[in-house]
């Protein structure tokens, strides 16, 4: 059973006129670290807040453990650690009495935040006013981590932490995925993305453009010169983006193709030929803006 499954989700503002997300379909599976990626305005933050009940869709449903987002949203928080992107809390409250509020609120003492506070270097007795920007966001880590949620829906969280912190915070990600959460986060890092996800949606306009299962990632790029006819070559392979420049041809080729690709080159007279397997952000770039990869 999914843990989270969306449904032809769409969000209207202005009366219809002013698009968010339109007919969204993904689901997150128990126990999956799974990645939301896309550019400002491509519509991950309006799908998270649909997600926690915090705006309504104009049509479409989120569920959450089988429930229904909107009808069941206090039942679905008990066990949902969230994170906005924008970190606010009381600005004259202390780190100690804003993570002891949010237990009270809770209702349990299911987990302790001190010892996420020691891991992450938080000083307890601080202002929210005097914290810096990152340790603001250590501070909306902890608080929704700090009750060992099944679910954690996190929205750009690593904004604002420096790479050893960084690295920290994928170290206890993992440790919560390891005992049991399911994780969805949202983020413009791509290189993260690759490093920790599963799985992954590119979100483009209000739609998911593509979900591909990044461990079975398998597109090469390859570029080549060649004074030789290559229209024979092109017949056996399953070249994609073909794209001429400079003398030189530059395509993706899926990676079951790539052995009859280099038995294809055979009598061939090539002059030059690159492969290279393709990043994220390769991947991203071409999805979202049409660019050449692999220069």
């Amino acid at each position: 059973m999914p843990i989270i499954e969306v449904t032809s989700l769409t969000k209207l503002y202005n009366r219809g006129k002013v698009r968010g997300i339109e007919n969204m379909n993904f689901s997150v599976d128990e126990g999956e670290l799974f990645g939301f990626i896309g550019p400002n305005g491509a519509g991950k933050s309006t799908t998270i807040r649909i997600l926690m009940n915090m705006l309504k869709p104009t049509s479409g449903t989120a569920r959450i453990f089988d429930l229904d987002c909107s009808k069941h949203s206090r039942i679905i928080k008990r066990d949902v650690g969230y994170m906005p992107s924008e970190v606010r809390f009381y600005p004259g409250a202390t780190v100690r009495e804003l993570l002891d509020y949010a237990c009270k609120l809770r209702g349990s003492a299911k987990g302790s935040w001190h010892e996420l506070a020691d891991f992450f270097q938080l000083d307890a007795g601080k202002k929210f006013s005097e914290l810096s920007i990152g340790n603001r966001r250590k501070l909306s880590i902890i608080n929704a981590m700090m009750h060992r949620p099944r679910l954690l829906i996190l929205d750009e969280p690593t904004g604002g932490l420096d790479p050893l912190m960084q690295e920290k915070f994928f170290e206890k990600l993992l440790e919560c995925r390891k005992n049991g959460a399911t994780i969805f986060f949202s983020s413009h890092n791509l290189s993260e993305v690759q490093k920790y996800c599963s799985r992954v949606a590119l979100v483009k306009n209000g739609h998911i453009e593509m979900m591909p299962e990044l461990a079975a990632l398998s597109m090469h790029f390859v570029e080549l010169a060649a004074s030789s006819d290559l229209n024979m070559l092109f017949d056996r392979i399953h070249a994609v983006g073909l794209h001429h420049s400079s003398g030189r041809i530059r395509f993706m080729l899926p990676g079951e193709d790539l052995s009859s690709f280099l038995g294809a080159l055979a009598g061939m007279d090539i002059s030059d030929v690159v492969i290279t397997k393709p990043s994220l952000e390769q991947l991203f770039h071409k999805i979202y803006y049409g660019e050449e990869t692999g220069k």
